[in-house]
């Protein structure tokens, strides 16, 4: 059985002053030349704003592969796992940059990963680096993940519980918390471009792993925020 559970954790007031580490407020420094925002008149509804997996773009943009049966234990799958999930926080970090101040974001990404790994063992440790200093910016350090994970080598039901369970819970607090710091307007604008970014970002990646982390995690929390 798996060490946690999901929660549609609720994210009031004092919660996002806490993860953020303080008041958010909007970026107040002078603004440079920044992409054209997507208008939000693209966006007619849930079925058009959720996360498109790879067979849902264009087949002549997408690199053929021979398809070969997701394995969660292979120690490569669990790494672009983490690589994936370590790129869609950068992504969030870039979009929210626009609205919120950066040491706020990091401060919301880190301390949601530390809350995340209290009852996770998969992500015990990873806000720390092997040389012991603290990953700030709220990613996850990969190495860790792996020395983790070799406790369900004999398990492979359990790890795959854990790690839906875990980034579920993890991504949940970040867009719970994203979403209480920013008005509508704003949040359905940061939604668009991130879903926009991470579609394209996400061509480089194996189908089966981009389908876990869409299916599993990013879709059910988005369309629920929505």
């Amino acid at each position: 059985m798996s060490s946690v559970d999901k929660n549609g954790m609720s994210i009031d007031k004092d919660d996002m002053i806490d993860i953020f580490g303080g008041p958010v407020e909007k970026n107040n420094k002078t603004e440079t030349k920044k992409e054209k925002p997507v208008s939000v008149n693209m966006v007619s509804g849930p079925e058009d704003t959720e996360i498109k997996s790879l067979s849902d773009l264009n087949p002549d943009m997408i690199e053929k592969k021979d398809a070969v049966p997701f394995k969660i234990q292979n120690q490569d799958g669990i790494v672009e796992i983490f690589v994936l999930v370590n790129e869609i926080t950068n992504i969030l970090k870039t979009e929210l940059k626009k609205f919120i101040n950066e040491k706020l974001i990091d401060n919301m990404l880190l301390k949601s990963l530390e809350k995340t790994a209290l009852k996770s063992y998969i992500l015990k440790n990873t806000n720390w680096n092997t040389e012991g200093g603290l990953r700030t910016d709220g990613t996850i350090d990969i190495e860790r993940v792996l020395k983790n994970s070799v406790v369900y080598k004999d398990n492979i039901k359990n790890i795959e519980e854990e790690l839906e369970i875990s980034l579920f819970n993890l991504n949940m607090i970040r867009f719970n918390s994203i979403k209480a710091g920013l008005d509508k307007e704003k949040y359905k604008e940061f939604l668009i471009n991130f879903i926009q970014k991470k579609n394209v970002m996400e061509q480089g990646y194996k189908k089966q792993v981009v389908d876990f982390i869409n299916d599993k995690i990013l879709n059910k929390i988005i369309k629920g925020s929505e």
